[in-house]
């Protein structure tokens, strides 16, 4: 079987129709026919059922297709792999991460693989959580550095390698009228304005937070926001935020933000690396995942114990 035979196979079980398939493929639709009819031949088995509402998948050919559906990606992928060590390179990767490791830990683990080696080449994209691991297992990313809920259950298709437990305050600028309290209630919090970065494992934190017969009435008038908007509207307005401490630490320490104190209040969330469980682990992947542990536990590690 060839790539190209893969891709035929592939093409048609998405799209249903010889005709359409063969036009999006730029080929012939007997040249696409003659294909199926070989792949067929090869496995002794018909592949797809054609009848007048369409072409589909039969038993045999659902089985194939889950082989199948990530085949073409892993074989460009490894002619990549293979000519950049053919040209001396150590390897390619594409990385997903969320924004705020994106600025701040990232590119310490790019520099301290440049140090290995300066034969790295990578891609970066940040995206939520959730496009991150949709992106990770369509194969558009090779690995994640991420933080994710403590609970958060990825998948069993997916390894999820741990290097620290980060702390996560409540937070507002210091002139804000509920810094001034030394005991704040859930009546303060719920009377404040909050801007928050909105996906389930938040909405889940805060209904903890809150309890559910309040979480209804939270105010928040400022949703899907990654932590560099959220710090730049707390410095600005009278809001409070849910950020991690690692994020706001300078400004606390000049005076800017505060945290509060809030006893009934205690949120982690974990960062680490994240892969295919099926994922053949390059040398570059290999390197990536070692000094992003490296990196990461020597930068947190100790931090997740502080209060600022």
């Amino acid at each position: 079987m060839y790539t190209k035979q893969i891709r035929y196979f592939l093409t048609l079980a998405e799209i249903g129709s010889f005709r359409r398939a063969a036009e999006k493929l730029s080929i012939s639709q007997p040249a696409l026919s003659n294909s199926i009819k070989s792949l067929e031949a090869q496995y002794q088995i018909e592949l797809f059922d054609r009848g007048p509402l369409g072409t589909r998948l039969t038993e045999a050919g659902k089985v194939l297709h889950g082989f199948l559906h990530n085949a073409v990606e892993c074989i460009e992928r490894s002619k990549l792999e293979i000519d950049l060590l053919r040209k001396g390179s150590h390897g390619h990767l594409s990385i997903g991460a969320p924004t705020g490791l994106i600025d701040q830990l990232l590119p310490d683990v790019i520099d301290r693989m440049f140090a290995i080696s300066d034969g790295f080449s990578f891609e970066v994209d940040y995206q939520y959580l959730s496009g991150l691991l949709e992106g990770l297992r369509g194969w558009r990313f090779d690995v994640l550095l991420t933080t994710y809920w403590p609970n958060a259950h990825l998948g069993p298709d997916l390894v999820v390698e741990r290097f620290a437990d980060l702390e996560v305050s409540i937070y507002c600028r210091a002139t804000h009228p509920i810094a001034r309290k030394r005991k704040v209630t859930i009546d303060d919090l719920m009377k404040s304005r909050w801007v928050l970065h909105d996906s389930r494992g938040m909405r889940t934190f805060l209904q903890e937070l809150f309890g559910v017969e309040h979480y209804g009435g939270l105010q928040r008038p400022i949703v899907h926001a990654y932590p560099p908007f959220m710090i730049g509207m707390l410095k600005r307005m009278n809001l409070l935020s849910l950020i991690p401490d690692y994020t706001v630490d300078e400004h606390v320490r000049r005076g800017v933000l505060k945290r509060i104190e809030y006893p009934d209040f205690q949120g982690k969330i974990s960062a680490g690396v994240v892969y295919l469980r099926d994922r053949h682990l390059t040398p570059a992947l290999q390197t990536f995942i070692r000094c992003a542990k490296e990196v990461g536990t020597a930068r947190y590690t100790d931090r997740a114990h502080r209060r600022p």
